[in-house]
């Protein structure tokens, strides 16, 4: 469920880029309707320190459109919030604005935030990522460590 919401945010993005040359920073520029509600950013439980620029909620999960400070840097996540995944699921990271483009530019990876997730920050990694889903880890994002 988690991975066709995010594959439906990045077409969205997509398409709301190619109209405007800007990718969204908030659920209300796009065309689709994710049917959960909005909420202030300071309830995010996993996406913090990625900046996040609009949020809703689920029930379990979060999901954010993030535009991160210095970095500039445009990603899609949703991410479980309570449960043995805490803080763990998918992100898309949209574009690297500060730099050269990122090698992560357009891609989409499965992901586990390195803070507050259910085995704590000293936990080994890849819970659902490495272990349930089969993938290795292929970088470090900030605070998010990136599987494919």
């Amino acid at each position: 469920h988690l991975q066709s919401i995010l594959s439906n945010l990045v077409k969205a993005s997509n398409e709301y880029y190619l109209q405007t040359g800007q990718y969204p920073t908030s659920f209300d520029q796009f065309d689709i309707d994710i049917n959960l509600p909005t909420v202030p950013n300071n309830q995010i439980i996993c996406d913090t320190n990625w900046g996040a620029a609009s949020l809703k909620k689920g029930d379990g999960f979060e999901v954010t459109i993030n535009k991160a400070g210095a970095h500039k840097k445009y990603r899609l996540g949703v991410l479980f919030t309570e449960g043995r995944y805490k803080c763990t699921g998918f992100v898309h990271i949209l574009k690297n604005d500060k730099d050269a483009p990122s090698k992560y530019d357009g891609k989409s990876f499965c992901a586990e935030a390195y803070y507050r997730r259910a085995c704590g920050s000293n936990c080994d990694n890849g819970d659902l990522c490495k272990n349930i889903m089969g993938m290795k880890q292929t970088g470090y994002a900030d605070t998010v460590f990136l599987y494919e």
